[in-house]
């Protein structure tokens, strides 16, 4: 009943000028608010990715350590993506809906898509003061999938996710975790 184990995914985005989630002042650049800004638009398909077995879901609860809506908070381990603000080295970006059964190609590959759409569409996330669990603490927050079911229909539904990872994947992905979802429910 307690918490369950995470994969969490921490990263940030380099190069020639060095990190850049990292505002001249110091803080989260713009860039890194339109990063998030895409991995929480992008959040219940991704969800198939970072938990893609039956047994993810019980960390999907409040309470959990795990996230249950796309929210977005600067040392806030309740929010979905948890912003880490320490100057250049230690500036990074912590999602932490991944579970520990993920396969941290396609997480990676997920966030790069949901990222870089990010990037290119804009986006200015609001961040949640206090609990992300906390229904006022972010109402205009989407719930994330609370099941495998729900998350595989986000992702066959998710046009860029789609378009990234290659339909002929997506495909294939959808079948399998559907058929360990038929077989699950025939043993019971």
């Amino acid at each position: 009943d307690g918490a369950a184990n995470g994969g969490h995914f921490n990263h940030s985005l380099w190069g020639a000028a060095g990190n850049a989630f990292v505002s001249d002042g110091g803080g989260l650049s713009r860039d890194a608010e339109k990063w998030v800004s895409g991995i929480l638009e992008h959040s219940k398909g991704l969800q198939a990715l970072a938990a893609p077995t039956m047994s993810c879901y019980t960390r999907v609860r409040a309470w959990s350590w795990a996230p249950t809506h796309a929210t977005f908070g600067e040392e806030n381990r309740t929010a979905a993506i948890r912003a880490k603000v320490g100057g250049e080295k230690g500036t990074y970006l912590e999602w932490r809906a991944p579970s520990a059964t993920a396969s941290p190609y396609l997480v990676l590959a997920g966030a790069l898509a949901a990222g870089m759409a990010g990037l290119q569409q804009g986006g200015t996330p609001v961040p949640v003061q206090g609990s992300a669990y906390e229904s006022t603490a972010a109402p205009e927050a989407k719930s994330l999938p609370k099941t495998l079911h729900e998350s595989l229909e986000a992702l066959e539904a998710d046009a860029i996710l789609r378009g990234a990872l290659g339909d002929r994947f997506v495909r294939w992905f959808l079948q399998v975790k559907r058929h360990e979802l038929q077989d699950l429910d025939e043993d019971k």
